[in-house]
């Protein structure tokens, strides 16, 4: 479930949700932890509220992921933009939409 959130940094920039992003930062970050996935996966298995919770939060990052992988997928095929260039383009994207 975990792993089929993790995505490279230039596909998590095209996730439009800020907080979604965060998200996935974090489960990417906790992947590399094998104490966390492990505490992740018991809790998931033992706590139906933790499983219930986890599968909504996973089913919509996965959504999210999806439409950003095909996103990129266009925009480096039609565009030929680089990863370099996406992650620069949404890093100054943010900077000017401050408010949100």
């Amino acid at each position: 479930m975990m792993r089929a959130v993790s995505v490279p940094e230039s596909t998590i920039a095209l996730v439009p949700s800020a907080s979604e992003r965060t998200l996935l930062r974090g489960v990417s970050a906790a992947l590399d932890d094998d104490k966390v996935v492990d505490a992740f996966t018991i809790l998931y298995e033992d706590i139906a509220p933790v499983r219930l919770a986890g599968d909504l939060i996973f089913r919509t990052l996965e959504s999210r992921v999806e439409a950003a992988r095909n996103g990129k997928a266009k925009l480096v095929e039609t565009a030929a933009y680089t990863d370099t260039e996406l992650l620069a383009a949404r890093k100054l994207f943010d900077l000017v939409d401050r408010d949100g």
